[in-house]
């Protein structure tokens, strides 16, 4: 903690990139203990540190650990969604990748969650920029991934008209991106959101996406496994 709370710049960088090492660990991260210490203010502040992306990029990543736990909402708490959303413009690609990962791992805890981000000013308009400028196949995936998990859930279903834009884009990936974890992703997205009455139904439609869906259950590649369930739920959706 003294190192994150220190006046030099090289001392928070250590100290914050030692924090996220730890939250790193494959079995039992201290998740619990950085939050009652008092980290989590700190790797906020960070976030809003744009002279330093290798601190902004440091302390996403804490918090994005802190998300994959069954803490999610200690970063919530601590102010950290108005903070994660700007950084999707950030200027350096791994920043938005590693907020749109946080934002996506924030969104797939539970509804709740997910309509906070759904609602928060500029998120769904910096993850749609990164879905279609992607920097990076890993970026790519992440904000897909990201916006598949901001599509999903039924009680709530997520507001039509938020994910809306999300859709189009989401068909065309479907339709052209040449990898297969991404796809079934996305895939997996459109599924979610096609689950409900007729207007739902109708956007999906609209995107002209149905035929690929259909050719991907035909298409015996090493993903068919994984894309299957997904094509065959919006298809059956739709004609049903």
């Amino acid at each position: 903690l003294e190192a994150v709370r220190s006046a030099s710049a090289d001392e928070r960088l250590g100290g914050v990139r030692a924090l996220r090492k730890l939250l790193s660990r494959p079995s039992k991260p201290p998740v619990k203990q950085v939050i009652d210490a008092g980290f989590l203010p700190h790797l906020c502040e960070f976030l809003k540190a744009f002279d330093s992306p290798s601190l902004q990029f440091e302390a996403a990543w804490a918090l994005t650990n802190v998300g994959s736990s069954d803490l999610t909402k200690a970063i919530l708490d601590a102010g950290s969604l108005p903070l994660l959303v700007p950084l999707l413009k950030a200027e350096d690609a791994s920043v938005r990748e590693q907020a749109a990962w946080c934002l996506g791992n924030v969104a797939g805890d539970c509804c709740e969650f997910r309509d906070m981000i759904l609602n928060e000013p500029g998120a769904v308009e910096g993850l749609l920029l990164n879905l279609q400028n992607p920097a990076t196949l890993s970026m790519m995936r992440n904000v897909t991934w990201a916006v598949s998990n901001l599509c999903r859930g039924s009680k709530p279903k997520p507001n039509l008209a938020l994910v809306r834009p999300l859709v189009p884009v989401l068909a065309r990936i479907v339709e052209s991106c040449g990898d297969d974890e991404t796809i079934v992703d996305a895939a997996w997205a459109l599924s979610y959101v096609s689950d409900g009455e007729d207007e739902r139904l109708d956007l999906i439609v609209e995107t002209g996406i149905c035929p690929t869906l259909v050719k991907l259950l035909r298409s015996g590649r090493e993903s068919s496994d994984k894309v299957i369930p997904p094509c065959l739920r919006t298809l059956g959706h739709v004609v049903t």
